[in-house]
């Protein structure tokens, strides 16, 4: 569902309206969000899945959506033994359908856990956006997002060079796997005037023009398809094979016991231990953004628990306090 005069669409609709421009809002478990940017993202690997309420959902495997047993990818999915979370409550799945490769768009929430509910099921942003979107802040530096599926060499070079201009920034290039497995350009194969080469790419940010200034951010979910030439982890190191085109490589998998500890203290300052242990274990398979959005959503919890049974006292005690001596006329 999305808001536009509060209007209510499926998300397919919504990306079709989106395409005219405008300001838009999604509605989330917390209210509604602001919608940040639309990223296309090509030959993604599409199931569907279908809830006994009769409600589906048609996205790329790993679009997140969340289940009993924690956040997990459309491709996860298992059909009769798994259940959704939905706006009217969990839901048994009761089919699981492979489509096949598509092109598909995904939306930037604003949302501080990046949930929203995507034709009435709770979805989850996997936070590699929101990560560059807090690194700019922290930096104080604009980005440049490239979409690189709708680019070819001249429209590339000439983007990049206006933002080698404005250095310094942050250029970001999201899902390159959807558009370049290995070398090959999968979204275009009619010539390199109607698409990207992979040369080229090279070329311009690792060439001979100065770049400097140029924060250079390149997202994937299948690092197996990013060609060596670009940058692959050295060792588990953090190091780049490729210094000067990718220097770093940073992972984003589910936090270790350590870190769901130190994130469960942070958030739950404050509050008893025992009240939020078992996250712990229940989040052993989370992502970070998926471990915080589980403690902040016990957390209100608790915390409204918490304020209730404080106002029950205070209404107690002043009950006590007000009740007047019964007395005997002329006493």
């Amino acid at each position: 569902m999305c808001r536009k005069s509060q209007i209510s669409l499926s998300i397919g609709e919504f990306f079709d309206l989106a395409a005219q421009g405008g300001v838009y809002e999604v509605l989330t478990p917390d209210g509604w969000a602001e919608i940040g940017a639309i990223v296309r993202k090509n030959n993604k690997r599409c199931y569907r899945i279908r809830t006994r309420s009769g409600k589906s959902l048609e996205a790329s495997e790993d679009h997140l959506v969340e289940t009993r047993c924690g956040w997990m990818g459309l491709g996860e999915i298992s059909v009769e033994t798994d259940q959704v979370l939905t706006v009217d409550g969990y839901d048994d799945i009761v089919a699981l359908e492979l489509l096949g490769e598509h092109d598909t768009l995904d939306m930037e929430v604003k949302h501080p856990n990046q949930r929203y509910w995507s034709n009435g099921i709770s979805s989850h942003n996997t936070g590699k956006t929101a990560f560059v979107r807090s690194m700019a802040q922290e930096l104080d530096m604009p980005i440049f997002s490239f979409d690189l599926s709708t680019m070819n060499n001249r429209d590339f070079t000439e983007s990049w060079a206006e933002t080698v201009s404005q250095a310094p920034c942050i250029a970001l290039f999201e899902d390159i796997d959807g558009v370049f497995d290995g070398r090959k350009n999968v979204v275009c194969d009619g010539g390199l005037e109607r698409g990207l080469s992979f040369d080229c790419l090279l070329n311009v940010i690792d060439g001979v023009d100065n770049s400097d200034g140029v924060f250079k951010i390149v997202t994937t979910n299948n690092l197996d398809r990013v060609d060596p030439a670009l940058g692959n982890p050295v060792n588990g190191s953090g190091m780049s094979s490729r210094p000067g085109r990718i220097d770093r490589v940073i992972e984003f998998p589910p936090l270790d016991e350590a870190g769901r500890v130190k994130m469960a203290r942070r958030i739950f300052e404050g509050f008893k231990e025992e009240g939020w242990r078992h996250l712990l274990a229940e989040g052993g398979k989370d992502t970070g953004a998926q471990f915080q959005e589980r403690c902040c959503r016990l957390a209100m919890q608790m915390f409204w628990e918490e304020a209730a049974a404080a106002v029950s006292d205070e209404c107690v005690a002043g009950d006590h306090q007000s009740v007047p001596q019964a007395t005997q006329p002329g006493q």
